[in-house]
């Protein structure tokens, strides 16, 4: 006697076809990577560190200082009732953006250091910082907290945070910028530290 639904033990293979399909997706769900869980956050970090040569060149043209204390408590205040809006607990969002607004800082000085090495002078094009560079960082900082949202859970195992920390190949940052932003979100999350888990 069959277990199946009668109208299923002889089903025609374009009424198994969906079935198959559900099946793979199942599987595909219960096998997916933590470097996919994390991928979005990856790219929202990376995005968003993008923008910053473009804030040293304009702080080189201008000589104006690399911190701006006021500026940056407003980007976390904003960060913050933003996060709150998604669900993210205020010290999980302030701790997040704090640690991408010290990353941005060590970019920016080590860009300047080696400009200051080089003897570079003026540079000729650098896009409007009012209208164009910082709408585009507190658009990144939006997605990256959306982000943070959906990586949260994952960030807490150390596959997850293992992932994260991969430095990615960018000309633009170096290893520490890109470990000091993401640390910074692993730990946000109540991650694990890097000697909490074992070598990959």
């Amino acid at each position: 006697m069959s277990l199946l639904p009668s109208n299923l033990s002889l089903a025609s293979p374009a009424a198994i076809v969906p079935l198959a399909a559900f099946a793979l997706l199942l599987l595909g769900l219960f096998f997916k990577k933590p470097a996919d869980d994390v991928s979005g956050l990856r790219s929202a970090v990376a995005d968003r560190l993008a923008l910053i040569p473009d804030v040293a060149r304009h702080k080189w043209n201008t000589a104006a200082a690399i911190a701006d204390p006021a500026r940056e408590q407003r980007l976390i205040e904003t960060a913050v009732v933003k996060g709150r809006q998604i669900g993210l607990p205020d010290q999980v969002t302030r701790a997040a953006i704090e640690a991408q607004i010290i990353a941005s800082k060590q970019l920016q000085e080590q860009l300047i250091q080696s400009w200051r090495d080089q003897g570079q002078g003026t540079f000729a094009f650098v896009p409007n910082f009012i209208e164009e560079t910082r709408p585009k960082i507190e658009e990144a900082t939006d997605r990256l907290i959306r982000e943070l949202a959906v990586a949260s859970r994952v960030l807490k195992t150390c596959p997850g945070a293992a992932a994260l920390r991969e430095p990615p190949s960018l000309d633009f940052t170096s290893d520490l910028v890109w470990a000091t932003a993401v640390e910074g979100l692993i730990q946000s999350a109540g991650g694990p530290t890097t000697d909490a888990c074992p070598p990959r």
